[in-house]
């Protein structure tokens, strides 16, 4: 008999704490349930890092570009300046894209100080913007993109598939301009400056041509009537 009570004591103390144990786990359960979809904010934290490092990389590549713009400009080579201004043009489009998206997912989009720009002479910053293009096309882009893709937004993706695009054209744009250059860039600046060619940025995406597709974008795939016209005027007097 004493057996038996000690026995039926210990069983009633496991039957207690098992019953203890279910329930806070019911209880935990119905908090989850009833605590709702995660925000935008929550759910896409990666997504947000990497959009605001992003259009920090672009407006800085902005400002580097506005800066060879200046030093070309006083360098007497008007028409590289005005080529500057519309990878500028392009550069600040994709920061905007960012910090567009960054605003939809509740982020908070940064204003950035100036950065420090190296200027060298004009041919030589013509050579760093063919270096910066090829190290964010090969590196810097796709890594962008590998870790948006974690998350899955389809909206920060696809503009940084504009942004990757779009640099690629800059760089098929420059080293147009540097084909003859390393030896001969005085004649190929002067030959730039003399030229009528205009570019033009698709607002959409920031697409750099200097001739305007028929239809479509080959970047964004909208209309051309988003591509606008990068004035020249301030650089040809």
């Amino acid at each position: 008999m004493p057996v038996f009570t000690m026995t039926s004591a210990a069983d009633m103390s496991r039957r207690i704490l098992l019953a203890r144990l279910c329930g806070a786990f019911v209880s935990g359960s119905a908090m989850l349930a009833y605590a709702g979809p995660l925000s935008a904010n929550e759910r896409y934290r990666l997504t947000l890092q990497v959009l605001a490092e992003a259009s920090r990389v672009e407006t800085k590549a902005y400002h580097r570009y506005v800066a060879f713009a200046r030093k070309a400009k006083a360098d007497d080579y008007r028409g590289v300046a005005y080529f500057f201004i519309a990878l500028a043009t392009s550069e600040l489009i994709h920061a905007q894209n960012y910090n567009t998206v960054q605003s939809s997912l509740g982020g908070e989009v940064n204003s950035y100080p100036m950065p420090e720009i190296k200027l060298g002479e004009t041919k030589s910053n013509l050579i760093a913007a063919a270096k910066a293009e090829i190290n964010t096309i090969d590196n810097v882009y796709p890594d962008v993109v590998d870790k948006l893709s974690r998350e899955g937004n389809e909206d920060a993706i696809e503009k940084a598939q504009y942004a990757l695009k779009s640099h690629r054209q800059h760089k098929a744009l420059i080293e147009k301009i540097l084909a003859y250059a390393p030896i001969f860039f005085e004649t190929v600046a002067r030959r730039i400056d003399e030229s009528s060619n205009q570019f033009f940025v698709c607002r959409i995406c920031g697409s750099t041509v200097d001739a305007v597709p028929e239809k479509t974008c080959p970047i964004c795939g909208y209309a051309t009537l988003h591509y606008r016209p990068v004035d020249r005027s301030a650089f040809m007097r």
